[in-house]
């Protein structure tokens, strides 16, 4: 992918998800990562509670929007180049540029912005490769 071509994709995922509702970014994961996916980023049991973030009737606490988000700006950036299994193969897959851990198991445990950071530059680096 050209330089600038990956630009306009990140900045496009960007832009994506700072306006998007939140019901519009749950659904985005729902379909693209699967419901399953999108409770265990979210730190629930059971995907109704996805459902009911999608559906606007229920909202999740601030922490699990800001990782929701970030989930769905690599989702995003991975889905220009690869197709929706692919994504979800990714963000499970054990990631050498994490230490070996997944990228969903970060986001769901991200303990600050760095955390974060990495998944990003880990979305990055796979879409060029």
């Amino acid at each position: 992918m050209a330089v600038v071509e990956e630009r306009r994709v990140e900045l496009q995922a960007y832009d994506w998800v700072a306006r998007a509702p939140l019901q519009e970014i749950v659904a985005y994961l729902r379909d693209v990562l699967t419901p399953r996916l999108t409770a265990l980023l979210g730190g629930v049991r059971e995907t109704r509670a996805t459902r009911e973030w999608a559906e606007g009737l229920r909202e999740p606490s601030a922490a699990t929007q800001a990782r929701l988000r970030a989930a769905a700006q690599v989702a995003k950036i991975v889905e220009s180049t690869f197709d929706a299994p692919t994504v979800q193969s990714w963000i499970q897959g054990m990631d050498p540029m994490l230490n070996d851990q997944s990228p969903l198991w970060l986001l769901r445990h991200a303990e600050d912005e760095d955390d974060l950071r990495r998944v990003l530059l880990s979305a990055r680096r796979f879409v060029v490769q």
